[in-house]
This record gives structure tokens, sequence and C-alpha cells, in this order.
């Protein structure tokens, strides 16, 4: 009996660990989910930054000449 409780035991402390382990790795993806949505975020607003600034250059004509 005192084995299986030890063997018992020893089961509920993988358990705990593996718990903890799983609260940490949740934590972390929900860190790396935020900072991906960030870097996304700033991804779109540099895109549409360049986007602008494509459209600009080719409106302006060449040499700096009226285009006429």
């Amino acid at each position: 009996m005192d084995r299986m409780d030890r063997q018992i035991g020893g089961i509920q402390k993988l358990v705990r660990t593996g718990m903890k382990l799983i609260v940490r790795i949740e934590k972390t993806q929900a860190e790396l989910q935020r900072s991906q949505a960030e870097v996304q975020r700033s991804r779109s607003r540099t895109d549409a930054k360049i986007d602008k600034l494509i459209g600009l250059w080719l409106k302006r004509p060449p040499n700096g000449k009226s285009g006429r």
C-alpha cells in the first residue's frame, strides 16, 4: 500500500507540473498573439504609407516638367 501511495503522489506531482507548464505556455502564446497583432497593424500602416508615396511619385511628372 505504501508503494502505491508513493506512486500516486508521484503521478500527482507530474500532473501539477504539467498543468503549470500548460498555463505558462498559454500565457506565452497570448503574448505572442498580441505581439503579432501589433506587428500586423504596424505593417499595414507602413504599407499604406508606401502606397501613398508611390501614388505621389506616379502623379509627379518626370524631371519636373509639366508634361505638356
